[in-house]
Formats: C-alpha cells, structure tokens, sequence
C-alpha cells in the first residue's frame, strides 16, 4: 500500500524507463497499456513500479489545420522510454458499478496517466526478455491471429477472452446477456485458467499412457473420449461452486453498499452530522418497533 504516487508530483511531467508489463489494448482513442517501470530520469521524483498508461494520437499542425498523428504500435516485453504524466487511481463508486480502484489495487497500478507528446519518447528494445515477457508475446501473437482470422466479428473479442483470457474486447452488451442467462462464469474462469489445467490434465493422460500399456489395453483412448472422466465431473462441480460464491459475495457487497448510502445520506442531513435516522425525522425509534414476523409461503398476514 505504500507503493504509491506523492500528491506533490501529480500532473508532473515525468521521464521514465519502463517495460510494456501486459498485453496493449488498442482502440479508436489510442492504446493502453500496463508499464513496469525500471528507471526514474526525473531528479527527486517517485512513482509507483507498475503504470497504467494511456497513450492518445497527438494533434500536429498543419497549413490547412490540425491533424491527429497515431501513436507507435506497441507490443508486450518491449523496453520503453516516455514522458508521462500521472495522477493517483481515482474511480466512481456507485451501486453495482464496476470498481475501477478496487481493480487497478488487484493489478497492482497503483497509479494512471498519459504518455505526452515529446520528442524523448523513443522505443529501447524491441524486447526485454523477461520470462513473463515470453509469456505476455506468445499471448499477442494467439490475439492478432484470432482477430485477423475473424475481423470484426461480434464474437471476436469473446473467442480471445477463451482463449488467452483477455476479456477487455467484450463489449458491455455482451456481458449483460451473459449475466442474464448465466454463463459469465464460463467467460470469467475461461482464458489461460482453463487451458493450464487441460494441458495438465493432457500431459499427465499422455505419460500414462506412454508408461502402462495394460491401462490403454483395457481402457483404449476412444473409450475414454466416449465416458464422461471425473475431471469433468470436477470442472463442474468448481464452476458451480463459483457461482455461488460470486453470488454470495455480490449480495453482501451490494448491501453493504446501501448500508453506507443511508449512514452517509443521514450524515449530510443533520447538522451534528450523526449518521442515523431520529424519531424527528419521521422515522419510528428502532427500540419500540414490533418483533420481526417470519414470512409464510403462499399466505398472507391479515393485518395488510
């Protein structure tokens, strides 16, 4: 927590030195990206290790007006030098709305900015070399290919997010239908998650495969394939069992966030700022409010 950007050098321009950390997403807007910062050239200044950054076409004259310039493609592992500008994570907080701090504290970017249109902006190395550098490359080669082999498809962006994980060209749309029929689930635990596991799973059928030849004698592959396995078996039983986390979680969370609302709402009203309804308020006093009365199916209480 205290890997954070000081209030004093917000809105600075900063040079950095840094490696693209995760996969860029490209837009109309520009692209961003993820940066892992490994030098600081600006004399006195700190910043966090890990960036989200966002690079937006620059506006350059011209005789018959201004036209907007693309920035440079950029790919994951490459080495970077930039002048940014950054800001503290800042995001709204609204009932079941996406929380973009709690989310960038999880990706650990611990601050936002811009890279500014300067003439120090300049590529050091087409790749860094990190292990996690081949990782993220491999990962952007499997995106290109599924986006040139199916363009602008609508269901591009969802092949992507189960193949290599990367939900963030699902539209909005997309994800509302999956929420009312169910299946987010299948999006959100999909990508690497799922394809770790069934290399794991493959890799241990093939060594035993290789290794007994009394097991594929009595257990043929094509009868296997035809049986459902008990790792199917498990995959569903921990699909389910997410899902009713997340729904428990989301419940909780949601009335947490109403409770907060009305402490916050009474809080505003009154002028000694105390953080709950009074009897002058026209609300009952809680303490003489009679017992709770458990609801009973397919009735109804007399007295409503």
């Amino acid at each position: 927590m205290a890997d954070e950007l000081p209030r004093e050098w917000e809105g600075a321009d900063l040079r950095i030195v840094g490696v693209v950390d995760d996969l860029p997403a490209v837009s109309a807007r520009g692209v961003r990206f993820a940066l892992e910062v490994e030098a600081l050239q600006t004399a006195g200044a700190r910043v966090p290790q890990r960036l989200s950054l966002a690079w937006y076409p620059a506006a350059r004259g011209e005789d018959d007006g201004e036209t907007e310039v693309a920035p440079p493609i950029v790919h994951a592992g490459e080495r970077w030098q930039f002048t940014v500008r950054l800001k503290r994570p800042h995001g709204n907080v609204n009932p079941g709305g996406f929380d973009l701090e709690a989310w960038l504290l999880q990706q650990n970017l611990r601050a936002t900015g811009s890279v500014q249109d300067r003439e120090a902006n300049m590529r050091l190395d087409a790749f860094a070399g990190r292990w996690s550098d081949h990782v993220q490359r491999a990962r952007e080669r499997v995106r290109d290919r599924i986006v040139s082999a199916l363009g602008d498809a609508p269901y591009a962006g969802i092949i992507v997010a189960l193949a290599i994980g990367d939900q963030r060209a699902i539209s909005e749309a997309q994800w509302t239908v999956f929420n009312r029929t169910g299946i987010a689930h299948l999006v959100s635990i999909s990508g690497l998650h799922v394809t770790v596991f069934a290399a794991f799973a493959g890799g241990l059928a093939f060594a035993l495969a290789r290794r007994s030849v009394r097991l594929t004698a009595r257990m043929p592959a094509r009868r296997i394939a035809a049986l459902p396995t008990m790792t199917a078996l498990l995959i569903k039983e921990s699909v389910n069992q997410t899902v009713d986390n997340m729904g428990f979680t989301n419940a909780l969370a949601a009335c947490f966030t109403m409770h907060q609302l009305n402490h916050s709402h009474w809080a505003e009203l009154h002028d000694d700022g105390w953080p709950a309804a009074r009897e002058e308020d026209g609300i009952p006093n809680w303490k003489e409010a009679p017992p709770v009365v458990l609801a009973e199916p397919r009735t109804v209480r007399a007295d409503q």
